[in-house]
């Protein structure tokens, strides 16, 4: 009986986990290379989109970033990856012709304390045939285009969506209420009183190249 008390106690004093599709917490939603695959010797600027616990996204630059390969640059605020050139490339026996992938860690605050950790991201970034990031698709809400803002009634479902080819994931998240099927081109969101009723919501596409896109509304209830 003892033990069993001290795991009901100990399950009590863990923090649940926020579900993926949170905004309203610290961490990095997705990490962006622009472009996604360069050629040999080119560069890509490297940035993520943001969450911040009780306000706004924001699309912010690392604080710093190392890679497996190639040479990281600083320019004020701005990283950039300069791939390593074919003849480097070929010296460490790497395929010249691609498609190569190539490791980049970033760090982002982690919040407005400084104190703790800096949030750690990797993304892949492809030497090879270039690519660019994907457009962002046409979005939904409740069969309607979705606008600069987006407004929703209270207790009712709310469907979000968009289309993408196959291969290409789509991810939604909110400040404001609950998502359903967060990880799916067609997802619903459901706002009672007890949830918050101003915040944001966000659509993030990653293609098949490692592209992605996202956007990101004001949203609140009516």
């Amino acid at each position: 009986m003892r033990y069993a008390a001290a795991l009901l106690l100990l399950a009590a004093c863990i923090d649940p986990l926020d579900p993926q599709w949170q905004l309203d917490h610290d961490h990095v939603v997705v990490a962006r290379a622009t472009p996604p695959r360069i050629h040999a010797g080119d560069t890509t600027t490297l940035d993520a989109l943001v969450a911040h616990a009780g306000g706004p996204a924001t699309v912010e630059s690392p604080l710093s970033a190392t890679t497996s390969a190639g040479t990281m640059r600083q320019a004020g605020d701005t990283w950039t990856l300069v791939a390593p050139d074919a003849a480097t490339m070929a010296r460490l026996g790497m395929p010249v012709d691609g498609p190569v992938p190539v490791e980049v860690v970033m760090s982002f605050a982690h919040g407005t304390d400084r104190a703790l950790a800096p949030i750690e991201v990797k993304k892949t970034v492809w030497i090879g045939d270039p690519s660019t990031n994907p457009d962002m698709p046409a979005i939904t809400v409740a069969g309607a285009p979705a606008g600069d803002a987006i407004v929703v009634p209270l207790d009712r479902d709310v469907y979000l969506s968009t289309t993408v080819p196959a291969g290409w994931h789509v991810n939604w998240l909110t400040s404001v209420g609950t998502l359903h099927q967060d990880d799916q081109p067609t997802s619903y969101l459901h706002v009672v009183k007890k949830d918050h009723q101003s915040g944001e919501l966000a659509c993030v596409v990653r293609d098949d190249q490692g592209g992605v896109a996202w956007k990101v509304w004001p949203l609140r209830t009516q």
